[in-house]
């Protein structure tokens, strides 16, 4: 149960930090769990498109038009 929660807390923190999770101090708890969810997917997204990045070739990426500090940015870009 402990580390269940402390996932729960680490993806909450997360979702946070990479895509602006936002709740409304006056949304219902069923709001704020399917907000939570959505943040949670797209936070996983994120991460899924920037590991793919990450593993191209500096030349790879060249091709496609992008800097390998550009990834983040982009696989921001790539949730919205």
């Amino acid at each position: 149960m402990h580390n269940e929660l402390a996932n729960i807390a680490l993806h909450n923190f997360a979702a946070r930090t990479y895509i602006g999770f936002k709740t409304n101090s006056n949304a219902n708890e069923e709001n704020v769990t399917m907000t939570f969810k959505q943040s949670f997917r797209n936070w996983r997204q994120y991460r899924n498109t920037c590991n793919e990045l990450y593993r191209m070739t500096d030349r790879e990426l060249g091709d496609i038009g992008i800097s390998r500090s550009e990834i983040p940015f982009v696989a921001r870009q790539a949730v919205r």
